[in-house]
């Protein structure tokens, strides 16, 4: 009796949550080949000839984007260790906070416009994200998200072998049987293989839906969970001459110097260097040495 009321809510949760996953799961893969498709696809605009002179620094590069775009803001600011990449820049749109990614020059400073592929990986975002309606379609995605733990879990009950130690219980697909008795071995081999990847994925991506589910997984993992939108705080004085930037500048990491300089950008560290407008300037900037990253402190 138990095992068929969750097979039924297996196969309810398939043909719904199912549909919802698939598109989710489609348009991810598409995401994964953000950069090798917008590359191909814009040549030219994302590369540029690598020039025996150095890059121009960040605060060179803000400027000369500011001359050319000044009614516009500044989000985001993507720099590459390689020579050959181009500057990404993402500016401010009046029609909602993500913006526009165009690219610099690293050399000269010129823009050199926008990648064919930007809006088109934008609506395969939105598809990913919301389905393209906003509001209700993140909280589609989010409990079709949340229902895939169901889904994997009651697809593991449903297939639990009276030997579990036996690896041929798991994984052997007969390729004897025929119609639906096949079709069912097929489904179960395949749904055990990707089990582990499904709860993967619904744990990572049910954080960018619930509050409640990125606060318990910053409780399992026994970190402080990051404020939004908090005032920065003031430096506390220190014991030597220099007060408070003495007791900063010791607290920091040793790989760091602080810039107390005024700054229209930080920098943060994500696999590139990574530039975003500061809310509020000046603040102390950690730059790390061996790594080219630096962060708002």
């Amino acid at each position: 009796m138990m095992k068929r009321l969750w097979f039924q809510l297996h196969w309810f949760f398939g043909i719904t949550a199912g549909l919802v996953l698939a598109v989710v799961g489609l348009t991810g893969a598409l995401l994964s080949y953000d950069d090798e498709l917008t590359r191909a696809l814009s040549p030219g605009v994302m590369t540029v000839p690598v020039r025996d002179t150095a890059p121009l620094p960040i605060p060179a590069l803000v400027a000369r984007v500011h001359e050319a775009v000044p009614d516009r803001r500044i989000l985001l600011m993507m720099v590459s260790r390689s020579p050959e990449d181009a500057v990404g820049v993402r500016l401010s749109t009046g029609d909602g906070p993500r913006g526009e990614t165009y690219f610099v020059d690293p050399y000269t400073g010129q823009m050199l416009g926008r990648s064919k592929a930007d809006v088109v990986f934008r609506f395969i975002m939105d598809i990913h994200r919301f389905l393209t309606i906003d509001g209700i379609g993140k909280q589609i995605t989010a409990a079709a998200t949340l229902l895939l733990f169901l889904l994997a879990l009651s697809g593991l009950y449903l297939r639990w072998p009276r030997r579990i130690g036996n690896w041929r219980a798991w994984l052997h697909i007969d390729f004897k049987k025929r119609g639906r008795p096949f079709l069912w071995n097929l489904h179960a081999v395949v749904g055990t293989v990707v089990l582990v990847p499904y709860l993967l994925s619904a744990t990572t991506g049910l954080y960018w839906s619930y509050d409640w589910w990125r606060g318990m997984l910053f409780s399992i993992a026994g970190v402080e969970q990051p404020v939004r939108n908090r005032p920065a705080q003031a430096p506390k004085a220190g014991d030597g001459k220099k007060g408070g930037r003495g007791r900063v500048a010791k607290a920091g990491n040793p790989r760091c110097r602080i810039l107390r300089r005024p700054l229209p950008t930080t920098w943060a560290w994500s696999g590139i260097v990574s530039a975003r407008a500061c809310r509020t300037t000046p603040r102390p900037m950690c730059v790390r040495r061996k790594s080219l990253a630096a962060r708002c402190r």
